[in-house]
């Protein structure tokens, strides 16, 4: 079995390493962005309701066409943060936040689903806690 992965490697060279600098990309905008991004959310992002009023000044195509590349850009994040499960990332994290800009029927259950289930909401919090922050209001937690 080792001898075939080994072979395997050496054949596609180039793929690996393509790998290997896709997931150090990868590891290096979860260290910094992620972050970023959970210390900016307010506090209540997870239990007031999300709003989706289309504002007044957006004529409706642009506003159609920045809903569908939100959209794209969750399912992306979506698709990186189960790559970063096995590669190295914050999987989890990364998972949640492309959760958190899509949008379909019951998303907002599944992100608390799995906030309530994962360790991830207290690693967000204690970020939030050291950048000064409250921590996250969570329906059924606080």
């Amino acid at each position: 079995m080792i001898d075939w992965i080994v072979a395997w490697v050496k054949t596609h060279k180039l793929f690996v390493i393509g790998i290997t600098v896709f997931s150090l990309i990868l590891l290096a905008f979860s260290l910094f962005m992620i972050p970023v991004l959970i210390i900016n959310l307010p506090k209540d992002y997870f239990s007031k309701p999300k709003t989706k009023a289309r504002p007044s000044f957006l004529h409706p195509t642009v506003y159609v066409l920045f809903l569908i590349f939100k959209n794209i850009l969750g399912v992306i994040l979506i698709l990186l943060g189960v790559v970063m499960l096995v590669l190295p990332g914050q999987g989890i994290i990364t998972l949640l936040i492309g959760l958190m800009i899509i949008d379909f029927p019951g998303e907002r259950k599944l992100l608390i689903y799995i906030l309530k289930k994962t360790k991830a909401i207290k690693a967000m919090n204690w970020l939030r806690e050291k950048n000064s922050k409250p921590p996250f209001e969570l329906p059924g937690l606080n």
